[in-house]
């Protein structure tokens, strides 16, 4: 699935989901931890890493065992949340060819505008 929204404020990935999502990362190494384990849970996110693939940079908020990872990018004043939605249970084969699709759509994704 795909979601675009207005980015009136010029909002980076990780402030998008600080400001609109109300999670609270913490940068560690190279990638972003949340430290609370409601936020966890409420948010379904594990954590967060920096994402290239394609036309497509940002960062991809990583759901853990329920594999519905989030990629946002942020590109002329748009957010593009595309959101991986598995079919099978976790870790199964249906899921896994669903990630990989994914992946190769997004690796030849275009911006239009």
């Amino acid at each position: 699935a795909i979601t675009v929204e207005d980015n009136p404020k010029d909002l980076t990935p990780i402030q998008y989901i600080e400001e609109i999502w109300q999670i609270h990362p913490v940068l560690k190494g190279e990638q972003y931890i949340i430290e609370d384990e409601q936020e966890k849970l409420e948010k379904m996110i594990k954590d967060i890493k920096k994402y290239k693939n394609g036309d497509i940079e940002g960062i991809i908020a990583d759901a853990g065992e329920s594999e519905h990872p989030r990629i946002i990018s942020v590109h002329n004043n748009k957010i593009y949340i595309f959101q991986y939605l598995p079919g099978g249970e976790t870790g199964s084969r249906i899921a896994e060819v669903a990630k990989q699709t994914l992946e190769q759509v997004l690796a030849t994704f275009k911006y239009t505008n």
